[in-house]
C-alpha cells in the first residue's frame, strides 16, 4: 500500500549554491500521544551545525559504547578513529536534489529534532534512506517514523 502523508512537500533545486528554503513547510500530526506537531522542510545551511551534533548524538552511543570496545582501540581508531570528523564532512553534502541527494529536518516548537537524507537516481525506480538521526528528546515520538514515511513519499513522487 502506498504510504501518504497528510501534505505533500515540493522542495526544488536552488541554483545559488545554498540550501534551498522549503517552498513549503508542512504539518505533521503525529500519531504519538504526546500531539507533537512537526514542520518538514529542506535545511538551510545555517542548520548544518545542529544537524552534525544530532547525527553525532545519535551515532556516538554506537561507535563509542559499542564498536570501540568490540574492536579495542587498535582496530577502531584504523576503522573508525575520525567517526566524528565523517559526519562532519558528510551531513553537508548531503542535499543536493539535483545530484538525487536530498534532505529534510523535522521542527519541534522551532527545534531541529531530527532528519533525514535519502538518494534517488542510481538506478530507475530506485531509492535509498541513507541516514537518519533524532535527537535523544525526541525519539519514541515518531519524529523519525515521520521523517522516513516523508522521504518514501518523495521517491515515489
Amino acid at each position: 500500500m502506498p504510504c501518504r502523508l497528510p501534505i505533500p512537500l515540493r522542495e526544488y533545486p536552488s541554483t545559488t549554491g545554498e540550501f534551498p528554503v522549503a517552498s513549503s513547510t508542512a504539518k505533521y500530526p503525529t500519531p504519538s500521544s504526546k500531539g507533537i506537531i512537526m514542520l518538514i522542510k529542506a535545511p538551510l545551511d545555517s542548520d548544518i551545525p545542529r544537524l552534525v551534533a544530532i547525527a553525532m548524538e545519535t551515532f556516538g552511543p554506537f561507535y563509542e559504547g559499542y564498536v570501540h570496545p568490540l574492536l579495542g582501540d587498535a582496530v577502531f581508531q584504523h576503522q573508525h578513529g575520525n567517526w566524528r570528523g565523517d559526519y562532519r564532512s558528510d551531513v553537508p553534502t548531503l542535499h543536493f536534489p539535483e545530484e538525487g541527494r536530498t534532505m529534510a529536518m523535522a521542527e519541534v516548537d522551532g527545534v531541529i529534532a531530527g532528519f533525514v537524507a535519502w538518494k534517488t537516481g542510481v538506478k530507475e525506480g530506485h531509492g535509498e534512506i541513507y541516514l537518519l538521526a533524532v535527537s535523544p528528546n525526541y525519539r519514541r515520538s515518531n519524529v523519525g517514523r515521520t521523517l522516513c514515511l516523508h522521504a518514501m513519499q518523495e521517491m515515489k513522487s
